[in-house]
């Protein structure tokens, strides 16, 4: 007795979940299902709740454009700064490079490993330095 008790609380938490939907027959027969009905015409549904549909994006605005009050650098002032990178990263290369050496030598696995990362994501920076 208690099974049949929660097998139709769970058949009817489930129905409440399922959108019920009104459906002429070819007959002039009208029916209300949660399902679809062969030889039937949907037409109005109503019981479940309907997702939000999500809201159209703008053509116009990009995921990477800048705000029109962003500031603006002219060429010269960012190839000046694109240099100063470009040096800064490779004085971090030169140091990751000697610290490999001295871990090497050291024969400590888990900082080489470490290094070794650090050296390959600097050239991997620096190759995308303008």
């Amino acid at each position: 007795m208690k099974t049949l008790f929660w097998l139709l609380i769970l058949l009817v938490s489930v129905q409440v979940n399922a959108a019920t939907c009104r459906y002429v027959k070819t007959d002039g027969e009208v029916l209300y299902a949660n399902v679809a009905i062969q030889n039937a015409k949907k037409g109005a549904c109503f019981g479940a709740e309907d997702p939000v549909p999500e809201k159209p994006k703008s053509k116009s605005a990009s995921k990477n454009s800048t705000p029109a009050d962003f500031p603006k650098v002219d060429n010269a002032t960012q190839q000046a700064r694109d240099g100063t990178r470009k040096q800064i990263l490779q004085k971090e290369l030169e140091t990751e490079r000697s610290a490999l050496s001295q871990a090497q030598s050291a024969n400590k696995a888990d900082e080489i490993g470490i290094h070794q990362q650090n050296i390959q994501m600097l050239e991997k920076e620096l190759t995308s330095v303008k």
